[in-house]
């Protein structure tokens, strides 16, 4: 693919979560992809770690963490959505019984998915005008 958002290399750099006690792999460059929900937290918690931060004049490297897990302390029931959602664009929510939605929906905000909140909410209320939280 290329370079990450500061210019480093890191793009293909493999990311281990722990969420919750369930391990999940994917890229540095699924969870920081630009055209996604930039304030995502996962897109933040990869890039205090792997990113050198050129733009910002830190130009470290964090190796000590290379390979790493990040843990985050939730349950990793409905995480894979949270990662496909990344992976493959705004849009693609899968299909889920009402409850599920819900629980989903707390997900996506906790990880400040702002386009998935809104892609969730329109499936539960099809029939009203989804406004974003401040």
């Amino acid at each position: 693919m290329g370079n990450c958002c500061c210019g480093c290399k890191k793009w293909n750099k493999h990311v281990r979560f722990n969420v919750g006690g369930a391990k999940f792999d994917t890229t540095f460059g699924t969870v920081t992809r630009r055209g996604k929900d930039r304030t995502n937290l996962l897109a933040l918690m990869v890039t205090k770690r792997w990113c050198c931060r050129r733009r910002r004049g830190l130009k470290r490297l964090t190796t000590i963490y290379s390979n790493a897990e990040t843990f985050i302390d939730r349950d990793g029931t409905h995480f894979r959505h949270i990662l496909n959602w990344l992976r493959d664009g705004d849009g693609v929510v899968p299909e889920l019984d009402a409850a599920s939605y819900r629980a989903l929906l707390k997900e996506a905000e906790y990880y400040r998915l702002d386009k998935m909140v809104k892609a969730i909410w329109e499936v539960l209320n099809p029939t009203m005008e989804y406004v974003a939280k401040n």
